[in-house]
This record gives C-alpha cells, structure tokens and sequence, in this order.
C-alpha cells in the first residue's frame, strides 16, 4: 500500500445537481403544470466533501493495518506493530 512514503489522495467531486432556475414539471397526482423545487442551495461542497473523504481514507488505512496485523484487540495489534518494527530494525 505504501513504503513509508506519506499517503497522497487525489478526488474528484461531481457538480451538484442543483438548478438555479426551476424547471418546468408535471404534479402526477394532479396532472396540472408546476415548476420544479429547488432542493440544495449549497454551492460549494468541498468542505464537507472533505471531511468525507478523509474518513474514507482513514478507514482504508485502518482496513489495511488490521489486514496485515490482524488482532482481537488494540492491545494485541500494538504488540504486533512493535514485533513487525524490530523485525525491521534487524536488516
């Protein structure tokens, strides 16, 4: 997944599907004419898009971690964390 180097993520974003203008729609209850709601009224969802996707990513990572050091416990994957950095230190 990585070689000690820093993870970086690049995302991409779909434009909201938001409309300034109403569209022009059909009731189908009572199949008069009416205009479409505006649903979102937020133009920028970088910020929150952000906070998402740094927990995707978090998750991932600790997907990944228990993964390779499978454990029962934190206790446990800490111990085998510590065990896998010696084994490095040795070469």
């Amino acid at each position: 997944m990585t070689n000690g180097e820093p993870v970086v993520v690049r995302a991409a974003i779909k434009p909201l599907a938001s409309l300034r203008k109403p569209l022009r729609s059909v009731n189908i209850l009572t199949k008069n004419e009416m205009t479409a709601e505006i649903v979102r009224s937020d133009v920028c969802p970088v910020a929150s898009a952000a906070v998402i996707g740094e927990a995707v990513a978090a998750i991932t990572l600790a997907q990944a971690l228990v993964e390779k050091f499978g454990s029962d416990s934190v206790r446990e994957l800490q111990d085998h964390w510590t065990r896998y950095q010696d084994h490095l230190r040795q070469y």
